[in-house]
């Protein structure tokens, strides 16, 4: 082969590497793994504030293509031998095992019916997920739940994890591979709500990596858990299951107590619901929620969470580049969509 030939085959395959290139970096499929994340905890309120009512509104979660090829996953992480021993020395004669769809199950909550709930939501999650926010979680679950019959039992180990116990339910550790949860057997469709937003937290790393903001985080786990029923996950549809939270941020817009969602969105976790009064949880998960039913906006949320997904940085600007809506519109938007009434010449705060 003479040298002009061998020249010029070099520098054809020279530009198919820079084409290839070219396209793999404009493409939402970007190919860098997550960073991790310094600590993803994440609590839960006290399950029995989740509120019933009809559905409001018409909304439904429009169909899109959801992403086939990825990077390697972010795997899931196993619970230490060490974790899953402390939590048997709070359980009812050190707990038993068991299995709760592809999830470890560790714990002395015998309530068939919760247990039946369990099995059936655990096992539909990672469809849903993919179904709802267009991202496929990768990977085997690899973590443990742990069900406690007894909430003194819960908090006490939840004390001994060094989270502050009293009030809450329920709280997941992704970067430790479990969610613990008191199972009030009473409470059958609390439980599925808690269970499924828990789990969403886990979801999360296998499908978006452990570094989210905790708006998000805590925005998509409602996404999940407030359709969730001991029978199945529901469809995203309107405020139903979300009847108590859109009530109380309603109020708090009219009365002037939210701050933007342009500060939601750049906060970071130590500020997160940081406040004597908060409404954060409830402007993440309505956010959130209008973000996936909204016709115009919902093709492109799935596009920055494919973002994400890929490998890209978390950061306010790369949302708003993908929403394509200022902040304020977007206030406007989520407050008309809530039914705010607007202030009036003369209105002042409560």
């Amino acid at each position: 082969m003479n040298r002009s030939l061998l020249r010029a085959l070099l520098l054809l395959l020279v530009w198919g590497v820079l084409i290839w290139l070219w396209v793999g970096r404009n493409q939402h499929e970007h190919l860098s793994e997550p960073s991790d994340s310094t600590d993803d905890s994440e609590v839960l309120g006290e399950a029995g504030n989740a509120e019933q009512g009809e559905p409001k509104g018409d909304n439904v979660s429009p169909g899109f293509t959801v992403i086939t090829s990825r990077p390697p996953p972010r795997p899931g992480i196993p619970a230490s031998t060490e974790l899953l021993g402390e939590a048997r020395d709070h359980l009812d004669s050190r707990g038993q095992e068991g299995s709760c769809g592809r999830y470890s199950l560790i714990g002395d909550m015998a309530d068939p019916v919760l247990l039946e709930s369990c099995s059936l939501l655990a096992s539909e999650l990672d469809d849903t997920y993919a179904e709802r926010l267009g991202v496929i979680p990768l990977g085997d679950p690899a973590a443990t739940i742990i069900l406690f019959n007894d909430r003194q039992a819960y908090w006490d180990f939840s004390e001994q994890q060094g989270l502050s116990a009293p009030g809450y339910a329920a709280h997941s550790k992704p970067s430790r591979g479990y969610t613990a949860i008191w199972a009030d057997s009473r409470r059958p469709k609390d439980f599925a709500k808690t269970l499924v937003h828990e789990l969403t937290h886990l979801v999360n790393r296998r499908a978006l990596g452990g570094n989210l903001p905790r708006w998000l985080s805590e925005g998509l786990a409602d996404a999940l858990g407030d359709t969730a029923t001991p029978a199945g996950i529901q469809q995203l549809q309107g405020l139903e299951g979300a009847e108590g939270q859109a009530e109380r941020l309603r109020l708090a817009y009219e009365t002037e107590q939210v701050p933007s969602v342009a500060r939601l969105v750049t906060l970071g976790s130590k500020a997160f619901d940081g406040g004597a009064v908060s409404y954060d949880y409830e402007q993440s998960a309505l956010l959130v929620r209008y973000l996936l039913l909204d016709p115009e906006l919902a093709s492109r949320f799935r596009g920055f969470l494919a973002d994400l997904a890929g490998g890209a940085p978390y950061s306010p600007e790369l949302l708003q580049q993908r929403q394509t809506v200022e902040w304020a519109e977007l206030d406007h938007r989520l407050q008309s969509w809530l039914g705010v009434r607007p202030a009036l010449p003369g209105d002042s705060p409560h």
